[in-house]
């Protein structure tokens, strides 16, 4: 987790050791970012790594019925919460005023707040690596 001067935060993958190929792509891409709001909390959006037509994974609109399904019946919303986000919800719903991926599912964590945003980045992007999320044979998205 790196904190940025101004309250921006970012989540990464720093550096890759060793296992299965398809995670060494988290070390190029899958960044979660954060945007401060005037209330000093964070929101991150919830977009998930698919396998689409390329053959590794990019980050792409997921849902609260795709995360459950990769959490095996597990409420993704409740265990974001359990962790310490303050709420879930749309990006525009967190985010008044936003235009772009108004209608992704995002999380607003307090200011300084880690769990939560590590919980989310591996709901939205080892786990749908681990369920080959989008790949023929895996797991298909719910939409």
């Amino acid at each position: 987790m790196l904190d940025w001067e101004g309250g921006a935060r970012e989540v990464m993958l720093i550096d890759f050791h060793g296992g299965p190929a398809n995670y060494q792509r988290l070390s190029q891409s899958g960044r979660m970012t954060t945007k401060l709001t005037d209330d000093g909390t964070s929101v991150a959006l919830l977009r998930a790594m698919k396998f689409g037509g390329r053959a590794w994974p990019t980050l792409n609109q997921a849902t609260w019925m795709d995360l459950f399904a990769m959490l095996e019946g597990a409420d993704p919303e409740a265990l974001l919460v359990e962790h310490g986000a303050i709420r879930t919800g749309t990006y525009s719903e967190l985010l008044p005023g936003v235009t772009r991926y108004k209608d992704t599912i995002a999380v607003e964590v307090d200011g300084d707040d880690s769990a939560a945003l590590l919980v989310a980045f591996a709901m939205t992007r080892v786990l749908p690596i681990m369920h080959d999320f989008g790949a023929p044979g895996g797991l298909e998205p719910l939409v």
